[in-house]
Formats: structure tokens, sequence, C-alpha cells
């Protein structure tokens, strides 16, 4: 299984790096485990403090240090998508899809988030992957 970004619109590759890996499992036809766990930080380094991370309509409220871990459960079979949001007060809510495809194996992803503040209150999240083949 690989996984691709699609990154928003009008992206910019300026603003601070926050980690996020995920994991993905398969069970039985189309069913599909995620968990996702990463940090929201502003452009400026420190913790975004009430974001609040969705997938697969389950929502997690990120911890004060901006720190989240959460396990959903779902499928992708009928778009071959994950779609992910983050919402943070302050900011417009922002959504963003991982593609999908079966035909390579992988053990995890490590994805950058990058999310800005900017002039209009937008959060900006860029996502960029570190693809593992699954050992054996």
């Amino acid at each position: 299984m690989a996984v691709t970004s699609v990154e928003p619109p009008g992206a910019s590759l300026t603003h601070l790096a926050s980690p996020v890996a995920f994991t993905m499992r398969e069970f039985g036809i189309g069913t599909t485990e995620l968990l996702l766990a990463g940090e929201i930080v502003g452009e400026d380094g420190t913790a975004v403090t009430g974001a609040v991370v969705g997938v697969w309509g389950v929502l997690l409220d990120a911890e004060p240090g901006g720190v989240f871990e959460i396990l959903a459960h779902g499928s992708c079979a009928a778009t071959n998508a994950i779609e992910i949001h983050v919402n943070a007060p302050g900011y417009d809510r922002c959504e963003f899809s991982l593609v999908v495809d079966d035909t390579v194996p992988i053990g995890k992803g490590e994805v950058a988030i990058r999310p800005s503040r900017l002039g209009d209150g937008t959060l900006v999240v860029l996502h960029t992957f570190e693809l593992h083949r699954t050992l054996g």
C-alpha cells in the first residue's frame, strides 16, 4: 500500500513543520485501521492550543501542547482517500486527503503538517510523506 498526498491549492513551503506519523492496517475487505499521531504548532514554533483533529468521523482534542494521537476505523474502498481535518481557535477549518494505492505495501508514512495563521485566519496544512516498505 502506498500513500500519496493531495496538498491544498496555493500552499506555501515556508511554514514550520510539525511531525506526524501514521500507520495503517487492513481488516477484511475494504476496512482499514488508521493510527494518526503528531503535533500541531504555529509558524513561530509554539503549540496551537485547542486544536481538534478528525478522521473518518472520529474527533480528538489535541493535548494542551498540541500533541495528538487518534485511532480510527473506516473504509476507503469507495474513494481510496482518507479525509482528515484540523480545527483550532482563531483558524478556519482545514481539510486534506490521503490517497491510498494498494499496489505498494508500506509499514508507515511520516507526514509533515505545517500550519500557518494567515492574515485572514486560515489554517494551512501541507503534508509530505516518507514511505517505508513493510519488512517480510
